[in-house]
């Protein structure tokens, strides 16, 4: 989550699979640098420099600490001058403040009602976690988008009718493998399906399960176990299981959490403006402003947002939710202000969805709000954190849009200073994107045995001499896969890819002095700071942080 104590959690879990971390997470959060006024804490700093690691595919090494620390100062410093110059006033800035706030209000108030609320996994948990993990289920399925048609189904079974039948009239079929989704194994199907199917006996049948993915009513017909379990497997991945099965129940108990509070909410859509939203931005993909970006694009334009903003009324009602005692109303002005951090291809194909993930980031919000949550001290820390950072970009980037008065002579030492390299990497690949893992995983197979054919899939994307700078959450998946064999990636907005990378190069971006003109005011102004600002280094605390944790070595 956001707020820094769980931040440093997630932060601690992620450096095992970099690092591997000699010991368990401090409850602290020490103090490492105070940079022009504002604290850089351990868990600020690991954040942030797993993030880099993840989106560069760099190794963890300690001379890649010290830099990004240092780039981190840099960053402080800039954000602090930026204020100093009335940036902070610019309306763009605002608007992104205003909407980290509110996900970071939201996302501690869901974290306090869940996360904060749940206990260690007991010793026996975690065995039969184990176990489970090493066995399967073969099972099949009724599945349904909606609630109301699984009941009628349930109940039918429950009166006697065969699950077979059942099955042929749900999938329009008289096949015998009519909903058979063949072995499951415990750790590779959604959590709540997992959870029900491994713990109902073989032969009988569940009450209708919700998942992620709509509603299922599962038949187990056998089970598949590894008859010989040893001790010294089970101590040799406890920790990873006792992982994986902490992460499976925060899932489990944020949806429930989330299903409840909203089910608390009275929700009602206003129908006929979600049906002019949903044309709104249905006609967006056939006629796509100036600015839009062509082809698709991971991201809705600001020249889209404008078309969207003018067809329809900002103040126009899509729904009304109840929350302390009185009726709130979501309109299209929330709806659009939530729109940068919807998942964009819910947002362009399932409009109804988006609406309700977006209602649920303000319901979660306002209850935040009300809660105090935004003055609670970690809270506020995180949001001065966030606000300096952006204020840095956005100094950086007037820095570096006038580069005519860079003194060349000094082009050298601004690589040096800023760690530059006139250099990057390209790749040539193309992607098929998938709404679930099941789909990319089950389209996976096709693809690797005939590549060829993923050009007639939906969602097909060839990218050429693609700087895997702007490959975004891709980058580390193209910098990493083996070339010519198409792989399963994840993307940051819940999708998953079929990736195939057929060449990757590096190349030269142009004249090193041309690529390096930009930096050059920037490099000036940090020399200038870091001469004049207070920095106060706390070496014991920082010394921590940067030093990587051993390699375990296998035992002998």
């Amino acid at each position: 989550m956001l707020t820094r104590r769980i931040g440093l959690a997630v932060a601690a879990v992620l450096c095992l699979g970099v690092a591997g971390c000699a010991s368990d997470a401090p409850e602290a959060d020490p103090v490492i640098a105070v940079v022009d006024g504002l604290e850089m804490t351990a868990d600020d700093y690991l954040r942030s420099y797993i993030d880099y690691l993840v989106t560069t595919g760099q190794n963890d090494t300690e001379a890649l600490r010290q830099r990004h620390f240092e780039a981190l100062v840099d960053a402080y410093l800039l954000g602090a001058e930026a204020e100093r110059r009335g940036l902070a006033a610019d309306s763009a800035l605002d608007a992104a403040s205003a909407l980290a706030r509110r996900r970071l209000v939201g996302a501690r108030y869901y974290e306090a009602s869940v996360l904060d609320t749940l206990a260690a996994p007991a010793e026996a948990d975690v065995r039969r976690a184990y176990q489970l993990g090493t066995e399967q289920r073969v099972v099949r399925q009724l599945y349904f988008t909606d609630a109301d048609s699984a009941q009628a189904a349930y109940a039918r079974l429950q009166a006697g009718r065969p699950f077979l039948e059942e099955a042929w009239d749900l999938y329009g079929t008289r096949d015998s493998t009519a909903g058979s989704l063949g072995a499951v194994s415990y750790w590779q199907v959604d959590d709540a399906f997992a959870e029900a199917a491994f713990g109902t006996p073989v032969g009988e049948v569940t009450p209708p399960v919700r998942s992620r993915l709509g509603y299922h009513i599962i038949k187990v017909e056998d089970r598949l176990r590894n008859p010989v379990l040893s001790e010294d497997e089970f101590a040799r991945r406890r920790k990873g299981v006792e992982s994986q099965l902490r992460l499976r129940r925060r899932r489990l108990e944020g949806d429930s959490f989330v299903r409840d509070f909203m089910g608390r909410r009275n929700v009602a859509v206003n129908g006929p403006a979600l049906r002019a939203l949903q044309q709104a931005v249905a006609e967006l993909e056939g006629d796509p402003p100036p600015d839009a970006q062509q082809g698709g694009g991971e991201a809705f334009t600001p020249g889209e947002i404008h078309v969207l903003t003018e067809a329809l009324q900002p103040q126009t009602p899509l729904a009304t939710f109840d929350l302390g005692g009185r009726q709130r109303v979501f309109t299209v002005e929330d709806y659009l202000f939530w729109l940068d951090v919807l998942p964009f291809s819910e947002a362009r194909n399932r409009t109804g969805a988006s609406l309700g993930r977006a209602l649920r980031n303000e319901a979660l919000a306002q209850a935040g709000e009300a809660a105090g949550v935004a003055d609670e001290p970690e809270v506020r820390h995180e949001l001065a954190r966030m606000d300096r950072l952006r204020l840095a970009d956005a100094l950086r980037a007037r820095l570096r849009a006038d580069s005519s008065a860079a003194d060349r002579a000094r082009l050298g030492q601004v690589a040096d200073r800023l760690a530059l390299d006139p250099r990057q990497t390209v790749a040539d690949f193309w992607v098929v994107s998938f709404e679930s893992r099941a789909e990319a995983e089950g389209a996976l197979a096709a693809l690797r045995a005939s590549p060829a054919s993923a050009e007639a899939r939906p969602g097909f994307e060839r990218f050429e001499r693609q700087p895997l700078a702007e490959a975004r959450d891709l980058a580390a998946a193209v910098r990493s896969a083996p070339l010519g064999e198409p792989v399963l990636a994840a993307t940051g907005d819940g999708r998953w890819v079929v990736l195939r990378v057929a060449d990757r190069a590096v190349e030269a971006t142009g004249d090193a002095a041309d690529a390096l003109a930009p930096f050059a005011a920037e490099a000036g102004l940090i020399e200038r700071l870091r001469a004049e600002r207070p920095i106060e280094i706390h070496e014991e605390a920082l010394a921590a942080v940067l030093r990587p944790p051993p390699v375990p070595t296998a035992p002998r």
